[in-house]
């Protein structure tokens, strides 16, 4: 193992200091091989499984309707990843998945501490809901992760209480296979 300095630089491991921004998601790489470095514009975190939640939303009958979808409350505007609608839904899943539209943001947990990268998650999904049943009720915010952060960081208790309180949403999705696992919903247990 050694430390990159240049870039690109293969087969090599980049300190954590050094981490450039334009990490761009490898389609159809295997898990491990999935985030490598090339030249080019920087991209955010949203461009490592954009295009995976967005086909998996589509395979899954739903049409994108906004990229990004714009939020705006107070004179403010966040933007979420994608926004979604199933016309042919029927009423058994509109039910249970809540919402003929829905509001996904994408989140990746790449950083240097879960922890970090979770409580900028539920942040962001806070505030998204919070301005969303303000402007736009009949539409349900959810949260796009990995199979592997669905199973790692979602399945620990700590991480579940938080996600428990804030009633969060779950689209849970296989990057390779660009397909929905699951469609969750937090609490997992009724604890009242």
């Amino acid at each position: 193992m050694f430390w990159c300095t240049k870039k690109p630089c293969p087969g090599a491991v980049t300190p954590p200091e050094k981490l450039w921004s334009h990490l761009h998601y490898a389609i159809g790489e295997p898990h491990q091989n999935r985030y490598h470095f090339t030249g080019g514009e920087p991209l955010t975190a949203r461009d490592i499984s954009h295009h995976a939640v967005t086909a998996a939303l589509i395979g899954d009958g739903w049409t994108i309707t906004h990229d990004p979808y714009r939020i705006t409350y107070g004179g403010s505007e966040r933007y979420a990843d994608l926004d979604a609608e199933h016309p042919h839904l029927d009423a058994v899943l509109a039910a249970e998945r809540g919402a003929l539209t829905i509001a996904v943001e994408i989140t990746t947990f790449t950083g240097l501490s879960v922890l970090t990268d979770f409580q900028q998650a539920i942040g962001q999904y806070l505030l998204y809901r919070s301005w969303m049943r303000q402007t736009d009720p009949q539409r349900w915010l959810y949260l796009a992760v990995d199979v592997d952060a669905a199973t790692s960081v979602f399945s620990q208790e700590l991480f579940q209480m938080v996600a428990d309180d804030a009633h969060l949403r779950l689209i849970v999705i296989d990057l390779d296979a660009e397909r929905i696992r699951e469609w969750k919903r937090f609490p997992t247990a009724d604890t009242s």
